[in-house]
């Protein structure tokens, strides 16, 4: 079983709903707390972190809930002026404690104090995270102790105690559940409650420290408290060990004391000197206990204590040191007998027997006297146990109102808490909801005009679209025009050009009709000579060059290019290509094309190509040029390279 120990809650304290601890993850000095491990009426104790020296530690917060309050979630406050003194006082004890502590480094069984500081208006002490399980628990599951252990539990415990009580210090609350054991049973005494008491006792406010059970007689009183308080809680801690079970409460023990002896419970199953010591811790009057630890190591080592509680000087006596010893009255105590004495004679006789008659007399009287003063000083023990008795009960009652009162006093704070978080967390969830409508508005905003750029962004590719539709359209139907304008002014061309052949032709035709009949009527008037022979008709065009031509065109850059094959009849031949007219006139001595396109600029293209045929090969090139406009920055090459099929 593995627990982690750090402290732990006094009786009647109220451990709340964690209402006013540091939040986890708070960085205080160099430590971040973890986690809130224990809560009660006088502080709060946290897990921790120590970044410097990468460790876990324990953190203790000083918090009387009677004298202060948390505010702002952080800092400590008086609950008011007129407590402010007795806050401030208890939280200079509070370190005075801690620095105490932290002396005791290598002190066996007590718990190591690191540092100590002051912050958020109150104090805080470091201290070592132990881990392992406490005595109670062990005890729950155990019952009684091996001798071995208790053994190996008692010396450390002794040393400690010891060590801390020459610096003036007292646990006032020793108890089972507040030492812990490692995993070699070594103890760890916990929960020093020596500034608690300081406040308990200097303000009206808070409770003595004690737990009812293991606390003394004089920690339900007025009386003076010291070392011996310690060895009574820490003999009634043993006393369970070594039985099993609890002995009577202090204050039912001074009415009518019923603890059976540990040496008469367990005796014959542990050491004798343990047992007596056990007892002689848990003498009810502090002053039949021993003073001191070293006076109760004595009694564990069989010798008899050398130091005792002081009494009080209206204290009954003190009971025998052991229960089976009889004291006789110093005045009635018995002496040696004598040898008796010669006869005498008969007065001497009766004065003998006078003598022995008023003795007697004397002897009873201060016999009667002794009785009378053991009855007197019992009656007075009866009436000064039924003072202590009564006062117990007042003491008892008053701290059971106190702690009505804290419990109310945190109750209300509880309460104070809450409402201050349901009032927070209200606030919380008004923002939450309102940032919320707020990012729904935005989001809805945001998606509207998304929507409305969406729709303009569609709306204008739409337009463009159609715009772009609309100029292609008109291109087209301009270069549909403009091919059919240049096919007609081809036709126009070629047509002039027939007509201008047709006509050279009927005027060569008739002039040699004209010539013809010159010649004849100068032969008429001539004498007859001799008929030549008639000349050979004249010679036809020849049609080597007509038929069909096959081959490429290209105009580089920017201008159209493809194979094109065209009929030639007459020495003319026409073709399109790509938009493309290709006129040729061809003969056997010459080639001439001329070309006419627009370019996808939109600007109309003109080439003539001229050369001369090879063969059945026609290899013909010129520049191009726009028809109107400014000069050209750059002129397509033309090629037409064709082949007489």
């Amino acid at each position: 079983m593995d627990q982690t120990r750090t402290g732990s809650v006094h009786s009647g304290d109220a451990v709340g709903d964690n209402l006013v601890s540091l939040p986890a993850g708070y960085p205080l000095a160099r430590y971040q707390l973890i986690e809130t491990l224990g809560q009660g009426t006088f502080g709060i104790t946290y897990r921790a972190h120590d970044r410097q020296l990468d460790r876990a530690v324990a953190i203790k917060e000083y918090l009387p809930v009677a004298l202060a309050v948390r505010h702002g979630g952080t800092q400590v406050l008086p609950r008011s002026t007129r407590l402010a003194d007795d806050f401030r006082w208890g939280r200079e004890r509070f370190l005075a404690e801690a620095q105490t502590l932290a002396r005791f480094e290598n002190a066996p069984a007590i718990v190591r104090v690191y540092d100590f500081l002051e912050a958020n208006g109150t104090a805080y002490m470091v201290m070592e995270l132990l881990r392992g399980e406490t005595l109670e628990a062990r005890l729950k599951r155990e019952g009684r102790l091996p001798p071995q252990i208790i053994e190996r539990l008692l010396p450390p415990l002794l040393d400690g105690l010891q060590s801390v009580h020459e610096t003036g210090i007292l646990h006032r609350d020793i108890k089972p559940s507040n030492i812990t054991l490692d995993d070699e049973g070594r103890p760890t005494l916990l929960d020093f409650g020596a500034a608690r008491a300081a406040v308990a006792g200097r303000t009206q406010a808070m409770t003595a420290v004690y737990t009812p059970g293991y606390a003394a007689v004089e920690q339900f009183t007025s009386a003076a408290q010291g070392p011996y308080t310690d060895i009574y809680a820490l003999a009634t801690t043993l006393y369970q060990c070594v039985t099993g079970g609890m002995p009577p409460n202090a204050l039912e023990r001074v009415m009518g004391d019923r603890l059976e002896p540990a040496s008469r419970v367990a005796a014959g199953l542990y050491p004798s000197g343990l047992l007596a010591g056990i007892d002689a811790g848990l003498a009810v009057r502090a002053q039949d206990r021993p003073a001191t630890i070293a006076a109760w190591r004595a009694v564990f080592d069989g010798r008899r204590p050398t130091a005792f509680a002081p009494i009080c000087a209206d204290a009954p006596p003190e009971r025998a040191a052991h229960d089976d010893e009889t004291h006789v009255p110093r005045a009635a105590s018995a002496r040696p007998a004598k040898p008796p004495r010669p006869a005498r004679p008969a007065g001497s006789s009766r004065k003998w027997i006078v003598a022995a008659v008023v003795g007697l007399l004397v002897v009873a009287g201060v016999a009667g006297g002794t009785l009378y003063v053991r009855d007197v000083r019992e009656r007075e023990a009866a009436r000064e146990a039924e003072r202590l008795a009564a006062e117990a009960r007042q003491r008892e009652l008053q701290a059971q109102r106190q702690a009505e009162a804290e419990r109310q006093r945190i109750e209300q704070a509880r309460q104070q808490a809450e409402a201050e978080a349901r009032r927070r967390a209200a606030e919380e969830a008004a923002a939450k909801h309102q940032a919320q409508v707020e990012q729904e508005a935005e989001s809805a905003r945001r998606k509207a005009e998304d929507e409305a750029r969406a729709q303009q962004e569609e709306e204008a590719r739409r337009q463009a679209a159609e715009a772009a539709r609309r100029q292609a359209d008109a291109d087209a139907r301009r270069q549909q025009e403009e091919a059919a304008r240049r096919q007609a002014a081809e036709d126009a061309r070629h047509k002039a050009d027939a007509d201008a052949r047709r006509r050279q032709e009927d005027e060569a035709r008739r002039k040699a009709e004209a010539d013809a009949r010159r010649r004849q009527e100068e032969a008429a008037r001539r004498p007859p000579e001799p008929i030549p022979p008639t000349p050979p008709p004249p010679v036809p065009r020849p049609a080597g060059v007509d038929g069909t031509w096959s081959g490429t065109v290209e105009c580089f850059p920017g201008g159209p290019k493809g194979p094109v094959t065209m009929r030639v009849a007459a020495g003319q031949g026409s073709a399109t290509v790509q938009g493309m007219t290709i006129a040729l006139r061809v003969s056997d001595s010459s080639a001439v094309s001329d070309l006419a396109w627009i370019g996808q600029e939109g600007r109309e293209w003109m080439a003539s190509l001229r050369g001369r045929p090879a063969g059945d090969a026609i290899a013909i090139t010129g520049s191009a040029r726009t028809i109107g406009g400014r000069p050209d920055a750059f002129r397509p090459q033309c090629t037409l390279n064709l082949r007489h099929q």
